[in-house]
């Protein structure tokens, strides 16, 4: 299944201010009380997913697919400012099959041949939630009634937003 390993950027257009906005309000909240928020509850959608491309002729027995798998903000929101880390765990024919991303884009690209189930943990910053978010991706690199092309990727994705993640943030306040 495995090749190599690279981060690529996505939505590196999107403007700054979305993202530093939310920072600064999150910032104002706690500075202004000087501890943590009770009954207070913090809703933002994500995207996660995955997308596979066929390496056409470059494709080999144990090569045949570039993909990335990825948790975005559903409209190219910095996630930064309330993600910490994400953890992806692959399949443990991977070298090092446990990889964690510190900063956005918060995603890992590879190449393999097969597809498996990848665990991706996200990890709050400690003023947003104390406890990680278990996300859970079956990683398809093709579909036995799709015609697999080189031109068009094979997406997968949800949207969590409000009330679904905001329901998640909630159990998590003291």
């Amino acid at each position: 299944m495995p090749n190599s390993s690279s981060t690529k950027k996505h939505g590196s257009d999107q403007p700054e201010s979305s993202g530093s906005a939310l920072k600064s309000q999150r910032s104002k909240l706690v500075q202004s009380s000087g501890k943590r928020l009770k009954d207070f509850e913090i809703s933002v959608p994500i995207v996660y997913g995955n997308v596979a491309f066929w390496l056409g002729k470059k494709a080999s027995e144990y090569q045949s697919h570039k993909w990335t798998v990825y948790v975005r903000g559903a409209t190219n929101e910095d996630l930064g400012v309330v993600i910490k880390r994400a953890v992806f765990q692959l399949h443990s024919s991977f070298n090092n099959p446990t990889r964690v991303v510190e900063s956005p884009p918060f995603e890992l690209s590879e190449a393999g041949w097969g597809e498996f189930e990848i665990v991706i943990t996200l990890y709050f910053h400690s003023d947003v939630c104390d406890k990680p978010l278990n996300l859970i991706i079956q990683q398809e690199t093709y579909q036995d009634y799709l015609l697999v092309s080189i031109y068009l990727p094979l997406v997968c994705y949800v949207v969590l937003s409000t009330p679904g993640f905001g329901r998640y943030l909630s159990f998590c306040r003291n």
